[in-house]
């Protein structure tokens, strides 16, 4: 709880990228494989995009690593009940029990990670998602100080860029 991440990939269910010209490489395409079938029922293809190499081993080369699932909103794509259940939240958990290339793991969910980096890549860009870890929704923790931990995240990057 309140650790700093980075994000190495991001995992796109959001659909953005799906109206751009994007590819994704062969070896990328390894991470795709075990994740298409346990969202084919949401309606959903995934795709990956990885951040800047040069950011992680820079800006976050003392951040801990991970791979970012991006969904398409806040409620029911994040497994959250608001008055109606959406049509699968065990999807989620059967996300974070893969191993996907690498040994690595899910680490964390948001809305943004794939379509910036995804964007960056067509444009030529460099990008960096950086996050602080303000909830554990499988343990069902959350941070005591949530907008300390961001201002500490944002301070942190800035000294390093």
């Amino acid at each position: 709880m309140d650790s700093f991440l980075a994000s190495e990939y991001g995992i796109g269910l959001d659909g953005l990228l799906g109206f751009y010209n994007f590819e994704v490489s062969e070896e990328d395409k390894q991470f795709l494989e075990p994740i298409i079938p346990i969202v084919k029922n949401l309606g959903v293809h995934p795709v990956i995009a990885k951040g800047s190499d040069t950011l992680l081993n820079t800006v976050a080369k003392d951040m801990r690593k991970g791979v970012t699932l991006t969904n398409c909103g806040f409620y029911g794509p994040q497994g959250r009940t608001v008055r109606i259940a959406p049509k699968d939240k065990k999807y989620i958990d059967e996300l974070s029990a893969i191993t996907l290339p690498g040994g690595r793991k899910f680490t964390n969910m948001e809305m943004e990670t794939s379509a910036i980096y995804g964007m960056s890549k067509l444009f030529g860009h460099h990008a960096l998602s950086c996050n602080a870890i303000l909830a554990n929704r499988v343990d069902g923790t959350f941070s005591k100080d949530p907008h300390g931990a961001t201002d500490k995240l944002i301070r942190h990057v800035l000294e390093n860029i």
